[in-house]
């Protein structure tokens, strides 16, 4: 007499869903026989089931066997590039494949720790930058390389009255000497205010 101690299961049926798992490379064999000797067909309750079984577990066992790493790999290097060129306004170049055998190469390198780069006009931390610096130039007088002004908009507005004008002047000369100057009133007022 023999006993069956092995529980037959029924296949999992699809739409299957991929989960990303981290796997030891020296395990490989011993996980492939594992997958081989569940594919045997005294582990499923029918035919039907031992085949879609079959099926299902050869192709886990090829993908163990692939290195998928590499795709998600490059694709984050895409994002980072991406968020370069855009953040930072640093360009890439690449050479390679992206395979496992011959992997991108950027020019320049993707770097572990971030460089900040302000200066570069085509980016969005570039263009803030500016705005920062011309604001301040505006509302105070700090200078830089862009805005060498050191007056702010009071100091400016003040030369303006001063020269154009005289002590002596009224509004509608005022008004004219700053429409005069290409200043828009307008907006003068918002600042003012």
């Amino acid at each position: 007499m023999s006993i069956n101690i092995v529980v037959k299961a029924e296949a999992p049926v699809p739409p299957y869903t991929c989960e990303l798992v981290s796997f030891q490379t020296q395990a490989t064999p011993f996980a492939l026989y594992g997958l081989w000797l569940k594919s045997q067909r005294y582990f499923w309750a029918s035919p039907e089931d031992w085949e879609v079984a079959r099926s299902l577990l050869a192709q886990v066992g090829s993908e163990l066997l692939m290195p998928c790493g590499i795709d998600i790999v490059n694709g984050l290097d895409r994002i980072y590039n991406l968020l370069d060129v855009r953040l930072a306004g640093i360009e890439r170049t690449s050479t390679g494949t992206g395979t496992e055998a011959d992997p991108f190469v950027y020019d320049p390198p993707i770097f572990q720790t971030p460089e900040i780069f302000d200066d570069e006009p085509i980016s969005m931390i570039g263009l803030a930058t500016n705005n920062n610096r011309a604001w301040k130039n505006l509302l105070n007088g700090t200078t830089s390389s862009d805005f060498g002004d050191d007056r702010s908009f009071r100091d400016q507005l003040q030369s303006l009255v001063d020269e154009d004008a005289g002590d002596d002047a009224d509004i509608s000369t005022i008004i004219t000497a700053l429409t005069a100057a290409g200043v828009d009133l307008d907006a003068l007022l918002l600042l003012l205010a």
